[in-house]
């Protein structure tokens, strides 16, 4: 997508960062009397957008194995009835989390994840730590919207 706009962008027309503003630009590049890109661009242009087409194929049939495999894990499957969570999320927090027992309660989780403060109590006072660049990157990006 980022290849076809800079295409667009050296011929003066600029779309904004949107699959469907992109689609919409170029449904009225090829709309136009006047050719704005050239014949060979026009070939370059055909055959990205075939590209996008099988990687948007292959996108949706790997959601669909993902939701099969949420569908079978009752795990994945208790988590994907919280709202906010998706299949992607619940089956990449499974298999991040290898079982419940490896953290003792929720908060501890939430801290390696790196969405809360991460906690050390001394003779029962709380004393609140950093958040740390450990566990892992993905799930972050996918919990945090």
């Amino acid at each position: 997508m980022n290849q076809m706009r800079s295409i667009l962008l050296e011929r003066g027309i600029t779309v904004p960062q949107a699959v469907r503003k992109l689609r919409d630009a170029l449904a009225d590049v090829l709309a136009t009397e006047v050719p704005v890109v050239s014949a060979r661009m026009g070939r370059l242009r055909e055959d990205m957008a075939e590209q996008w087409h099988r990687l948007d194929e292959c996108i949706a049939s790997l959601g669909e194995k993902f939701a099969g495999m949420a569908h079978n894990d009752p795990a994945a499957r208790r988590l994907a009835t919280i709202p906010g969570i998706g299949v992607l999320n619940a089956t990449a927090l499974v298999a991040a989390v290898d079982s419940r027992e490896t953290f003792g309660r929720g908060r501890v989780l939430a801290a390696w994840l790196g969405l809360v403060l991460r906690q050390a109590t001394t003779g029962g006072r709380p004393k609140l730590l950093g958040i740390t660049k450990r566990g892992s990157k993905y799930l972050p990006k996918l919990l945090i919207q």
